[in-house]
């Protein structure tokens, strides 16, 4: 009959020990290269390229999405009555003259 541990191990605990160690030490006979700064020097500068090309392009398109709102606008502002336009006038002017005063 045999004798219990009397601590538990669970199944393929002393095989994954064994690896690790073995792994350990072939790491200390060959060790691997640190990276260099370089490395971390080029992918900075990816990552920076890539950022500004994406938002360059996103405030490429936030302008020209601007652009053919206005055009509409004005598009609009041609064919609207006189009394509209001299309304929105006013308002402008109105607006514009309030918030000098805060």
């Amino acid at each position: 009959m045999m004798k219990q541990m009397p601590y538990r191990i669970e199944e393929g605990a002393i095989e994954r020990a064994k690896y690790r160690a073995k792994m350990a030490v072939r790491e200390a006979a060959n060790p691997t290269p640190a990276p260099t700064h370089r490395h971390y020097a080029l992918r900075w500068v990816f990552s920076t390229l890539t950022i500004a090309a994406t938002l360059a392009l996103a405030l490429f398109f936030y302008i020209d999405s601007q652009k053919m709102d206005f055009e509409a606008f004005v598009a609009e502002m041609h064919q609207a009555p006189l009394d509209v336009v001299n309304d929105m006038t006013a308002d402008v002017i109105y607006y514009a003259e309030e918030e000098n005063q805060l």
